[in-house]
């Protein structure tokens, strides 16, 4: 019954494009014969503008009909450009067809075919530096050099990598990138590519390198841990936390791997970087602001300046604490002061991150009447009397909402 009814409807459809084929020759024809008339004696017949829209209106209505029903033979759509813009019959041509669909299973496929690739040469990689912490040749020379393997053979994208120990501590790492294979040896004392070719082996490279540069990695290594302890010290003074904390800043205690060496950055509560302290790991000093320290203590005083005159706290933040120091200069003036009349502000307390300013009776007793609350996270002021469940908002305190009869 279904595919009877299905074949129903697929019948109709097509007696209708039928139809309306039939119908577009007609009103096509009719419109060519008019220009041609038109054409043939142009100085015995004009053809009226109105009758000349009906006839256009006509045909275009026969090609947006046509549209509605190729979708339903599985047909893409034509636009139909049947005017040119001298009125001549136009021609017929295809609607671009929205490929949006195609080009994103095309961009997955592609995707995924580079991701196993990349895989395989990642695994690749990471089986060539096995090989090589296992090549007993290899194992030998680093011997020969007080130097050990390390098992560990790690990956990430783009890059598979291993390192060599000293009495137990990395000292050199190799690094291989998956995509050109360029061998690179990272230390102390900066990265360099190693040249790896048929007359020079992957263990011979490293060997000869580490023959020529242990010595100078090993004192710059040492210099570059005792002072990375140093100013690792150093985040930890008490006026260091003090100021950064005040000032809403917060230190990376880990740096990151730069040219130079290692950089501390200092940014603001948002994490963008406000200036930052790099570790030269050549010479083990410190620079900051294209100045040179020769070690951690000479640092310290003009880190204190610097983080003293910088502010981390973003826009609202900052409007947070000028709120909070206009309500404290409020609070101290002496107009104010003479306003209570007979009662006493105490000194600030904080609770939960909220600041209250009691008002007391100017006597022995010295009982509260009501706080004054500025919330330290919102910067919004509400107060509350003696007696009184809910607090009052400034809001309510302006518009008299909140005034006792």
């Amino acid at each position: 019954m279904t595919k009877q009814k299905n074949k129903l409807t697929i019948g109709k459809v097509i007696w209708g494009l039928v139809r309306l084929a039939i119908l577009g020759l007609l009103i096509a024809l009719v419109f060519m014969a008019y220009k041609v008339y038109d054409k043939t004696f142009n100085s015995q017949v004009v053809i009226e503008d109105d009758e000349y829209e009906i006839l256009e209106e006509a045909i275009i209505q026969y090609g947006m009909d046509l549209n509605e029903i190729r979708p339903l033979l599985s047909l893409s759509q034509k636009e139909y450009d049947f005017f040119s813009e001298e009125g001549e019959l136009g021609t017929v041509g295809e609607v671009p067809e929205d490929t949006t669909h195609i080009d994103g299973v095309n961009l997955f496929v592609e995707n995924i075919i580079d991701n196993r690739d990349n895989l395989e040469k990642q695994e690749a990689a990471k089986t060539r530096l096995s090989e090589l912490m296992g090549d007993p040749d290899f194992i030998a020379g680093l011997i020969e050099l007080e130097l050990t393997t390390n098992p560990e053979i790690t990956s990430d994208e783009g890059h598979a990598r291993a390192k060599v120990n000293q009495a137990g501590v990395p000292l050199l790492q190799i690094s291989i990138n998956v995509g050109t294979d360029e061998v690179t040896v990272q230390s102390a004392i900066g990265a360099e590519s190693l040249m790896v070719n048929g007359e020079t082996s992957l263990a011979q490279a490293v060997l000869n390198y580490l023959s020529e540069n242990k010595d100078n990695i090993s004192e710059t290594k040492a210099l570059v841990d005792e002072r990375q302890a140093s100013i690792a010290a150093l985040w930890q003074d008490p006026e260091v936390v003090e100021i950064t904390g005040l000032n809403s800043l917060n230190i990376n205690v880990d740096p990151l791997n730069v040219d130079k060496g290692y950089e501390y950055l200092i940014t603001d509560l948002e994490g963008i970087p406000l200036f930052s302290v790099v570790l030269n790991g050549d010479n083990g000093q410190f620079e900051m602001d294209a100045i040179a320290y020769e070690d951690a203590e000479a640092l310290r005083e003009p880190l204190l300046k610097k983080l003293t005159e910088s502010n981390g706290a973003s826009e609202f933040v900052k409007s947070i604490f000028e709120k909070k120091e206009d309500v404290e200069s409020l609070l101290a003036s002496e107009a104010f002061k003479t306003s209570l009349d007979e009662l006493i502000l105490l000194e600030a307390r904080e609770e939960e991150g909220r600041v209250y300013y009691d008002l007391v009776t100017d006597d022995e007793a010295q009982e509260v009447v009501g706080s004054i609350i500025f919330d330290n996270a919102t910067g919004k002021l509400s107060f509350i009397e003696a007696g009184d469940e809910n607090e009052w908002s400034l809001e309510e305190i302006l518009s008299g909402s909140k005034k006792k009869p």
